[in-house]
């Protein structure tokens, strides 16, 4: 694995806040007069149908469909937390990744994968899958977990890693993915590049790619790597469709927050007002 040696200090990151609202997850810059923009998921999955895939997933697991897909998510969470670490150039033992697993994992996590075991097990694997694919094609990593916001271009979002691959460097969005293929990936890619693009003009993105991790192989590690070049057609109709249904006159939108509920209470007499979402649980 080839890593820059002071990581992403050539490309600065912004500073970004995040708020779930009525409409999704929106973000704005700290320290500025809040200007908050939807993010690529949000915008992609208020315009996009999921397909008959999701459908025929949604009936099958019908009233467990909200366990289902946040068990999923859960383990994703853990997997590129652990990658994560790996680009930082660390080594994961199996006690780590214990400790990461069950600090993402809930017991209906554990349930769904059938036990704690198959539940490593599982994550192992993905992981296997990310060494394949390094070892095989050798990126230079330039950035990861990139957080990026543009009032101009009207949305935000977080980029898994930007690198070169290949023998001729294609400096590319990657986005790594424990679940499904779906066409909406490849947009969702070109939607960070916009933003990377504008971001930092000196080291522009000509590619996205999408890395898929499988957790199924039988012999030996496999992936598979999803590459376009950059095309930001589709993604600009999918934003103006979102923009034409959900923004105001006033180029704002019609997204509220979300309740955030205290967490803690006195009928007596008046505490510090500390609300849920302020704080770590």
């Amino acid at each position: 694995m080839k890593i820059i040696e002071d990581s992403i200090s050539p490309f600065e990151q912004q500073s970004i806040a995040r708020s779930n609202t009525t409409l999704g997850r929106y973000y704005h810059l700290y320290g500025t007069t809040p200007v908050k923009v939807p993010s690529v998921t949000t915008v992609l999955s208020n315009v996009i149908n999921k397909g008959y895939a999701f459908d025929m997933w949604l009936k099958n697991y019908g009233h467990f469909s909200d366990w289902y897909r946040n068990f999923k998510a859960n383990k994703g969470t853990a997997v590129h937390y652990c990658i994560e670490k790996l680009k930082n150039g660390e080594t994961l033992s199996f006690g780590e990744i214990k400790e990461i697993v069950f600090r993402y994992c809930n017991v209906i996590d554990i349930a769904m994968n059938g036990g704690k075991s198959a539940l490593l097990r599982s994550v192992c694997m993905y992981l296997e899958s990310y060494m394949a694919y390094y070892e095989e094609h050798k990126p230079l990593l330039l950035a990861c977990e990139y957080q990026m916001y543009s009032q101009g271009l009207g949305f935000a979002g977080t980029a898994d890693e930007i690198c070169e691959i290949g023998s001729l460097a294609q400096r590319t969005i990657l986005d790594i993915k424990t679940g499904s293929q779906s066409d909406s990936h490849i947009i969702q890619g070109n939607a960070y590049a916009m933003l990377w693009n504008e971001l930092n003009p000196d080291y522009k993105v000509g590619h996205v790619a999408v890395l898929y991790l499988k957790d199924s192989f039988k012999l030996k590690p496999t992936f598979t790597l999803k590459m376009e070049a950059v095309d930001t057609t589709m993604w600009e109709d999918i934003l103006k469709i979102y923009q034409n249904k959900y923004m105001n006159k006033d180029g704002g939108y019609k997204q509220k927050a979300k309740w955030s509920p205290r967490v803690q209470f006195n009928i007596r007499k008046e505490i510090a007002d500390v609300r849920m979402d302020t704080v770590e649980i």
